[in-house]
């Protein structure tokens, strides 16, 4: 299997669980597509790693969206799960979160992060 990503992986649930959040499906995939600030999302990774993306739609706006990786046969995709807009008051949540998650200590390996933990 290659991390190579194939693409998106939409369903009816996901699909119309995002688009009630008032971002539609090609402002995610856009998003998703260039460059964001993404971190692992714990308090919702109990059945499988989830993750908060922070970025921007082809049109300048701020998004948040929680989405995951699945693997389907040999192919890898990734599954948007929670978008939203980030508002003003949002976006400073998500900065001063950012600000706390960028000095957290960046691990390279398994062993460090197994140090970290103990």
């Amino acid at each position: 299997m290659s991390d190579a990503l194939a693409g998106f992986d939409w369903d009816e649930g996901n699909r119309k669980k995002c688009q009630k959040h008032g971002v539609t499906l090609n402002e995610i995939e856009a998003a998703l597509s260039r460059l964001m600030r993404v971190f692992p999302d714990p308090a919702h990774s109990a059945v499988e790693t989830r993750y908060l993306g922070i970025g921007t739609t082809a049109a300048s706006r701020h998004v948040l969206i929680a989405f995951t990786y699945r693997t389907l046969g040999e192919e890898r995709f990734i599954r948007p799960s929670a978008p939203g807009s980030c508002t003003p008051r949002r976006s400073t949540i998500m900065k001063r979160k950012v600000k706390t998650l960028a000095k957290l200590p960046r691990l390279k390996t398994d062993s460090q992060a197994e140090a970290v933990r103990r």
